[in-house]
């Protein structure tokens, strides 16, 4: 029987599988790199809320009470042997996901081009092929969680509309007519889904849509950490 991995082994391996380097993401988590070699080794010094901070900065399922986390289904079980990025180059390829950047504040709804998806365009059929996609977000309405300048990885789910959703879960929501929203939803009504910003003080208020109007839905699966590219292209916003 394999055992299960420990909180430390899980971090240290969604980490490098994901391909974040020590030093960013130390810093994210608001710890020195020491202290995270120590987190990753499972050294007992390390109190409870620091391994919480760095679960959450992966999307990691922590639980307090017992200090255990549950293994992402994105890491293959051989990564949790890896202690170096060069050593997961034996590991499947990850597939290609594409990326888009978002000005996700500049109006409630924005164009992201996985509402409507199209097969003949690769790089939404490689959305469909991975169900993965990834926007670098700019703007601040989803501070302090996601900052201006970060990477974001969603996940597509599946939805029919009966299936419950998570409250308090940030997800990114596309309508019929190919517009979308990044939010946390807040509250599930029979009719309707209720989504805000995280930045209530500049974004106040309450975003609803009807459930028959949503078409897709995206949840995050994890966050990137590191500087922005000096060149990536920007998705159009409709005025």
């Amino acid at each position: 029987m394999l055992a299960v991995p420990t909180a430390g082994t899980i971090i240290r391996a969604t980490r490098n599988f994901r391909r974040i380097k020590q030093d960013p993401f130390a810093k994210a988590v608001g710890i020195s790199v020491s202290t995270l070699y120590r987190l990753e080794h499972d050294d007992p010094r390390v109190q409870l809320p620091v391994i919480a901070r760095a679960a959450r900065e992966l999307n990691l399922e922590f639980d307090m009470r017992t200090g255990t986390i549950t293994p992402p289904p994105d890491v293959p079980f051989a990564a949790y042997g890896s202690d170096e990025l060069d050593s997961l180059e034996l590991l499947p390829p990850v597939p290609a996901i594409p990326e888009w950047t978002v000005e996700i504040c500049a109006s409630a709804w924005i164009d992201i081009p996985i509402c409507q998806l199209d097969p003949d365009d690769p790089q939404q059929r490689a959305v469909i092929e991975a169900g993965r996609f990834r926007l670098r977000i700019v703007g601040k309405c989803m501070e302090p969680d996601y900052q201006d300048g970060q990477v974001i990885e969603f996940q597509l789910i599946r939805w029919d509309h009966a299936t419950p959703l998570e409250i308090g879960a940030d997800y990114v929501v596309c309508r019929s007519d190919g517009m979308a929203t990044f939010k946390r939803l807040v509250k599930v009504d029979e009719d309707t889904l209720s989504l805000a910003a995280l930045n209530q003080r500049d974004y106040p208020g309450l975003l609803v849509v009807h459930r028959q109007e949503v078409v897709r839905l995206a949840r995050v699966a994890f966050r990137l950490v590191g500087p922005p590219p000096a060149r990536v292209p920007r998705i159009a916003v409709p005025k």
